[in-house]
């Protein structure tokens, strides 16, 4: 028996972006309905969420077609964690599950990969790593590192040594919380350098 790959696996790519940036537009849309600081809204995403929040960091919509409703509401938010994310998506065999239809592979590897899009303009974004993670290989955050540094993009980067491949674990959602509430403070002058994220971790924070 034949399995299509995409019909077994749910809606293929970039369906779960479109959500993503459709959730953002919602929460603006019932701002009031909740008492929402839309200003203060930070996304978190572990492995493939990690790549997904750092792509809506670098990309924005993109090219990606706005779906799910609240298309003229904005989609903007004030920074992202991202933990063991991936951010160079062709070096990963496991994404070549992106596969938007009518696109070659490739293409769409590339697009999707938040090393591609970084610039100044990207929003603050707090990368947590292993150094001997098995799944997302430390080069993708040493890369991405490098990225941000060259046009002085907002970030901190946590890297830890020994543990695998990181999970959102008390520990790292302490992490989270506490860029969550630096870059809290400053919103509206994001390009602040931010602090090291914890000091028992070896850390490195630029902007």
């Amino acid at each position: 028996m034949r399995i299509d790959y995409r019909l077994a696996t749910g809606s293929p790519a970039p369906a779960c972006y479109q959500d993503l940036m459709c959730a953002l537009r919602w929460a603006h849309a019932h701002a009031a309905v909740y008492a929402l600081d839309t200003s203060r809204i930070f996304l978190i995403g572990h492995e493939a969420g990690g790549h997904l929040v750092s792509l809506v960091a670098t990309l924005g919509n993109g090219d990606f077609e706005k779906t799910g409703g609240w298309e003229s509401l904005p989609d903007s938010f004030a920074g992202a964690a991202s933990i063991s994310g991936a951010y160079e998506l062709r070096s990963l065999p496991w994404a070549a599950g992106w596969m938007p239809a009518g696109r070659r592979w490739e293409i769409s590897l590339d697009y999707a990969s938040p090393v591609r899009h970084v610039s100044a303009a990207t929003r603050p974004l707090f990368m947590i790593h292993s150094d001997d993670d098995p799944v997302v290989p430390i080069q993708q955050a040493m890369e991405m590192e490098d990225a941000l540094n060259r046009v002085k993009a907002p970030f901190a980067y946590a890297l830890h040594q020994g543990r695998n491949h990181m999970t959102l674990s008390d520990d790292v959602i302490d992490l989270a919380r506490q860029f969550v509430t630096q870059m809290g403070e400053r919103v509206g002058s994001p390009t602040r350098p931010a602090k090291k994220p914890g000091p028992k971790k070896k850390a490195r924070a630029t902007a």
